[in-house]
């Protein structure tokens, strides 16, 4: 399945140092949280500190398999966007948003061991902040 591949491929990733990126060019991931495959996939990219920046390839408005890569780009801190519409502008997005980025780090909370929600927002500048929406300790 495209979740089992993905899998493989962040648990390789995790060696890397540093923060990685992967680029999905495709039209779809299973059902999220149904399919048997989706959860490991989705610790695996998370433990390896993978961004996923999806091109979705299908031509159409909308589809059924849309929602898990919506997910997973916005879990990991990675993009989504469709070249349906403007094709040129989405490659354009994706190749702007891997080019190069900020590193923000902040020192661990008080918490107890275990996930916990990430919100980062600009306060003086406008624009969209990609980042992951959890971390586990």
């Amino acid at each position: 399945t495209p979740e089992r591949a993905l899998r493989l491929v962040a648990e390789t990733l995790a060696d890397a140092p540093g923060e990685t990126s992967l680029l999905y060019l495709g039209y779809g991931l299973g059902a999220q949280g149904t399919h048997p495959d989706y959860a490991p996939m989705m610790r695996a990219l998370l433990r390896g500190h993978t961004a996923f920046h999806c091109i979705d390839l299908t031509q159409a408005d909308w589809h059924s398999l849309e929602g898990p890569l919506r997910i997973t780009a916005e879990a990991t801190g990675g993009l989504y966007v469709s070249t349906y519409r403007f094709p040129e502008t989405a490659v354009a997005v994706v190749a702007r948003a891997i080019s190069g980025h900020y590193e923000i780090s902040f020192e661990r909370p008080e918490l107890p061991p275990g996930r916990h929600d990430v919100k980062v927002r600009l306060r003086t500048r406008r624009g969209v902040v990609h980042h992951r929406t959890t971390y586990s300790d």
